[in-house]
């Protein structure tokens, strides 16, 4: 093994890279490359079976959570509260996302929508009413009640129907 530097003659240690006086690359340094603070590995060298089964995990996993988000079903009281908040913010398009397209297009032909988002906004904004939303009844599995208790005003029973994944109001009293 090299015990003196080729260049400028330093004495080196058996196993040394590079010569501490001159900088000079020794035989133990091998193909190191010095001057900078990063050694990037060769892709060259890696088995390119093993990248395609790490892309095709990744892939698996990205299909395997867009899967479980569209399986989810939101929970009937969450639609519910939904669709109520939509309504006393005046936001009626937003509350006929969470209405069953039937019950959508009867509010709409006689204006009740529009009457009722005015009536829930004047009583809970306006008058700073507070409001519960409590289960009221579930007549069938695919079918469940809930009171909207508004102080000073007194109640709405609001009804949601499933269907398919989807859980949408269908009558409210």
């Amino acid at each position: 093994m090299q015990t003196h530097c080729k260049k400028c003659g330093a004495e080196l240690h058996e196993n040394q890279k590079v010569c501490i006086k001159c900088g000079e690359v020794t035989e133990a340094g091998g193909n190191f490359e010095y001057g900078s603070n990063r050694i990037l590995p060769d892709l060259s060298k890696l088995p390119m079976d093993k990248i395609y089964y790490g892309l095709g995990a990744l892939a698996f996993i990205i299909i395997l959570i867009c899967v479980i988000c569209a399986m989810r079903v939101t929970p009937p009281d969450k639609i519910c509260r939904e669709w109520f908040v939509c309504m006393y913010s005046q936001n009626t398009k937003g509350a006929e996302k969470y209405m069953s397209d039937e019950y959508a297009e009867e509010k709409k032909l006689d204006a009740s929508m529009t009457t009722d988002a005015q009536e829930y906004h004047t009583a809970v904004t306006e008058e700073g009413n507070k409001y519960t939303i409590k289960k009221y009844e579930e007549p069938a599995k695919d079918t469940v009640s809930y009171v909207i208790g508004i102080e000073q005003n007194g109640e709405k029973v609001v009804t949601l129907k499933k269907f398919g994944r989807k859980w949408k109001v269908v009558e409210v009293k």
